[in-house]
């Protein structure tokens, strides 16, 4: 079934009138001097396929760009004077430790011995005494182990 009339801006069209399809549209009615473009060979070029299309878009992922990443090795030594690492950390990520804040504490101590060498705010420890890519294990392995051997990465 087809529509019994199309409404535009509140009117119905005229079915007299040239429609869709109707004389100007297919060419048949030219005014003095326009072109015929449909008899001209190359005048419209043929509508690209999705493909050719999706091609031509240029890609909306952005350039992946190197982040340098500065590693640092640190190593920790809980004594009876002090036993605590002193730091805030996040575990979210599941494969490393992202320090949030540095307390009082061994890591305070090193950074103060290694100000080169510090840790900070925002850095990744990604290993503990060899342990890595598990967040939880590496928290078990400084709570349980008195030598910590640290890897921290920072960005750059």
């Amino acid at each position: 079934q087809g529509f019994s009339s199309l409404a535009f801006a509140g009117r119905k069209a005229d079915p007299k009138s040239p429609s869709m399809g109707g004389k100007c549209c297919k060419g048949e009615e030219l005014k003095d001097g326009q072109p015929e473009l449909m008899s001209q060979t190359g005048a419209l070029s043929p509508t690209p396929t999705e493909e050719e299309a999706i091609k031509s878009i240029p890609s909306a992922t952005p350039k992946h760009r190197k982040i340098e990443v500065e590693e640092i090795a640190i190593t920790l030594k809980k004594t009876s004077r002090c036993s605590r690492l002193g730091v805030d950390v996040d575990l979210s990520e599941n494969t490393y430790l992202l320090v949030d804040k540095v307390n009082d504490g061994l890591v305070m101590e090193w950074n103060k011995a290694n100000p080169a060498k510090s840790v900070k705010t925002n850095d990744r420890i990604i290993s503990v005494n060899g342990t890595k890519g598990d967040a939880h294990a590496m928290t078990e392995v400084c709570k349980k182990d008195d030598d910590l051997e640290m890897v921290v990465h920072r960005a750059q």
